[in-house]
């Protein structure tokens, strides 16, 4: 069932909260809209099972405003704010952003921000969730390095949510080499290591997740120093994908190559590994070492191959491959570089840098695998 989204206007400038009003009702967002003259106030209308959003003036109290707002965000749920001043300070924001992703607005008022903002807020909680709440978890995988598993992942993420744009779906990037928000062209606020805090602190991950574009699909990045990247506990790989299965249909994660505990840990926890491979004696060799290793810890019964840069005039045909490996090939991602490379170098996806390639449509067939799959 959809949510209703609650709006407060915290304003005493009769003016500014005139123009918040009207712009509120020319978003066409469906809502409820109240007035008061504090947070404080406000309180005992807080409705958990809705969509509060508080469009807060913080001009001459922005101390004690910021206390009030922690006071909500560890009392209630589903709180949202937009926080608006004629001057708003650096090092405001910064103190703010601390325990949850918030928006900000420069009076005088910008009408079309105000109106994107309420919009986005509104789809981003408000959407249907056409599933049970127990999302499932696709692992992108190889055992070596360079073989695209962040090419796959994004586009396999992108895809989903063009599939499915009732439903949120997330993409985690845990590869340690891993460039997810590079490819996507987003600076996430954010990293892993912030979020699995915030959630163990009884935030919502959907709170401080990064949205990319308009899209229903919400970005979960690594922190780009490594030493911290492998503080990520398997306990708290537990923690995180516990929390993303309540809130996202599908969530996809970017692997890295090295196997440790916290990549056991998403092993088990998924349920369904696409296992990338190449058609060259190499890769194969991998693959098959890590099938080997797969079957001794009973991963293999949910495990897919996922054949990537295959060309059709190989030596090395499909059947071949099946062959060496004992096992089939779930599909084939033929091998474009110049499309791939164009879209990265551009940060688009390739369905929307061009989706009239034969590799996009590979992404089709491979979303609705995904799906036929996960549905048994």
């Amino acid at each position: 069932m959809k949510k209703l989204l609650n709006v407060f206007i915290i304003d005493n400038d009769k003016t500014s909260s005139a123009l918040f009003e009207s712009y509120l009702i020319e978003s066409g967002c469906q809502m409820t809209l109240k007035k008061y003259p504090s947070l404080n106030s406000a309180i005992p209308y807080i409705d958990n099972n809705s969509v509060n959003l508080f469009i807060l003036d913080v001009e001459g109290h922005e101390n004690s405003s910021l206390a009030e707002m922690e006071t909500i965000e560890k009392s209630f749920k589903n709180c949202k704010f937009i926080i608006t001043s004629h001057n708003l300070k650096t090092d405001f924001i910064i103190k703010c952003l601390r325990n949850s992703k918030k928006d900000f607005i420069q009076k005088p008022i910008p009408k079309n921000s105000f109106i994107a903002i309420v919009k986005e807020i509104s789809e981003k909680m408000t959407s249907d969730q056409d599933f049970s709440g127990h999302g499932k978890v696709i692992s992108v995988f190889s055992n070596k390095g360079g073989l695209g598993k962040t090419t796959i992942s994004v586009n396999l993420a992108w895809q989903l949510a063009v599939n499915n744009p009732s439903s949120k779906i997330a993409i985690v990037d845990m590869n340690t080499l891993g460039d997810v928000t590079t490819f996507l062209d987003i600076n996430p606020p954010y990293d892993l290591t912030f979020i699995i805090d915030k959630i163990y602190n009884g935030i919502s991950a959907l709170d401080i997740a990064s949205v990319y574009e308009n899209y229903n699909l919400f970005v979960f990045a690594n922190s780009p120093y490594h030493e911290v990247q492998y503080n990520i506990s398997a306990q708290n790989v537990l923690l995180l994908f516990n929390s993303l299965r309540k809130i996202f249909k599908y969530i996809i994660v970017d692997i890295s190559s090295e196997i440790n505990q916290s990549t056991k840990q998403i092993f088990q926890i998924a349920d369904l590994i696409l296992l990338i491979t190449e058609a060259n004696l190499p890769v194969l060799n991998n693959t098959k070492r890590c099938l080997d290793f797969f079957d001794k810890i009973n991963l293999n019964q949910k495990t897919q191959l996922l054949l990537n840069r295959y060309s059709y005039d190989d030596d090395c045909s499909i059947h071949d491959v099946e062959t060496v490996l004992c096992k089939n090939i779930l599909t084939g991602l033929p091998n474009d570089w110049k499309t791939v490379m164009n879209s990265v170098n551009k940060g688009l996806t390739i369905g929307e840098y061009n989706p009239e390639t034969d590799i996009y449509a590979s992404y089709v067939e491979l979303a609705q695998l995904v799906m036929k799959k996960l549905c048994h």
